[in-house]
């Protein structure tokens, strides 16, 4: 399966950027063939395109261990023939060991949240984002 995690710190919009990849996809024709709404305003999704590829959604990056764990949202994925899965991967203090599962995946990759402090520029930022994780779809 291959990885394209969104990585930064709490509270910087990853999730926020993570519901505008999905409701893009939505937008282009994807199908969402199963979601569950977690903790946090975050959720976890599959969705198929036109093309049957099986593909993966996890906003919730927060946790190293248990049942909301990145590893354990990434298992789910896998066990629904996801070929691809984005996630959100936070970083800082304590937060080292979900940058090293991502990076236990042979074709991962990592994008860096990028960060706006001006709060009327923020959602363009987010779409920017957004856009860019697309192009890994």
């Amino acid at each position: 399966m291959k990885i394209i995690a969104l990585r930064g710190k709490g509270g910087k919009g990853k999730t926020t950027t993570l519901i505008k990849v999905f409701e893009n996809l939505k937008k282009h024709g994807w199908i969402v063939i199963d979601q569950k709404f977690l903790s946090n305003n975050d959720f976890k999704a599959i969705l198929k395109d036109s093309k049957g590829i099986i593909t993966g959604i996890v906003s919730q990056g927060d946790y190293v261990i248990g049942t909301c764990s990145v590893k354990n949202h990434l298992d789910w994925c896998e066990s629904k023939g996801c070929i691809k899965t984005v996630c959100a991967c936070t970083i800082g203090p304590n937060k080292e060991k979900i940058e090293t599962h991502i990076a236990s995946f042979p074709d991962h990759c990592f994008i860096d949240k990028t960060i706006e402090s001006d709060i009327s520029k923020q959602d363009s930022v987010n779409e920017t984002d957004a856009a860019l994780i697309e192009t890994y779809l």
